[in-house]
């Protein structure tokens, strides 16, 4: 009786050490095969996982990135705005240290105009 691709078995009682080799080294084959090919899956989801993350952070970069260089130099309206309060403020202290030492009633005001 022969099995295909192995050496054919004398009795069958005995197996032939052709036959055993030849199993062993399908098992093993098949053993190589199966974790190749699981640590390729998983070779590859860690590659895809650590690319999902390198993307992640490079576009929180950009973000960061973008905010900061659109966030530090202000706008034209809100530079005129600071630059309006400024002038208040200025204002306002300059008639405090004029007005120390008086009333700061209205009727002290009326009276300064």
């Amino acid at each position: 009786m022969h099995h295909f691709g192995c050496a054919p078995s004398y009795g069958g009682a005995q197996p032939n050490e052709v036959q055993v080799a030849c199993k062993l080294c399908l098992q093993v084959s098949f053993f190589l095969f199966l974790i190749l090919y699981y640590f390729s899956i998983f070779y590859f989801f860690a590659l895809y996982f650590c690319f999902l993350l390198e993307f992640i952070l490079f576009v929180f970069n950009l973000l960061l990135l973008a905010s900061s260089t659109f966030a530090f130099p202000p706008s034209r309206s809100e530079a005129k705005a600071m630059h309006h309060r400024a002038k208040r403020k200025r204002k306002r202290t300059k008639a405090m240290h004029q007005s120390k030492g008086r009333s700061r009633s209205k009727e002290a005001h009326q009276a300064k105009r």
